[in-house]
């Protein structure tokens, strides 16, 4: 149950740095690093199992009448790039909030390019794809 966990938490949480806007740039930095860094810990939990190579894997019914199922998989290249994007997530938040100005839109760096960047950026880049890539190569296809 710890892998649909670390990869919903920021996508589930990812408002709550919106939120507290009017509390100052303080306040939406620590709470985006408070949604990632939870997740990088779960995450480090699984790494043990993974080294001694295994995979670790959550399947469940999502939607039976039509055979789907949500399933997540952790093996050692899934765990080295989620460790990449979450560490680097939290060191760049904190970073950030000695750079940026109110004014800088600190909300908006937090919420997409802050804890929900990665889930944004693959559902984002999976239908931008599609809909450049498929009419580039129909002249391939006979």
């Amino acid at each position: 149950m710890t892998l649909p966990i670390i990869a919903l938490l920021p996508l589930l949480t990812a408002w709550l740095p919106a939120v507290l806007v009017p509390r100052g740039r303080n306040a939406c930095a620590w709470a985006a690093a408070a949604i990632t860094a939870p997740a990088l810990l779960l995450l480090l939990r699984l790494a043990p199992g993974v080294f001694a190579g295994e995979a670790i894997e959550a399947d469940w019914p999502w939607i039976p009448a039509l055979g789907l199922n949500a399933s997540f998989r952790l093996d050692g290249l899934a765990l080295l790039f989620a460790l990449l994007i979450l560490s680097f997530g939290v060191l760049v938040i904190l970073y950030a909030r000695y750079y940026l100005l109110q004014r800088d839109g600190v909300a908006l760096f937090h919420v997409e390019a802050g804890s929900a960047s990665p889930p944004l950026l693959l559902v984002h880049g999976w239908c931008c794809d599609h809909a450049y890539f498929a009419p580039q190569f129909e002249h391939f296809v006979d």
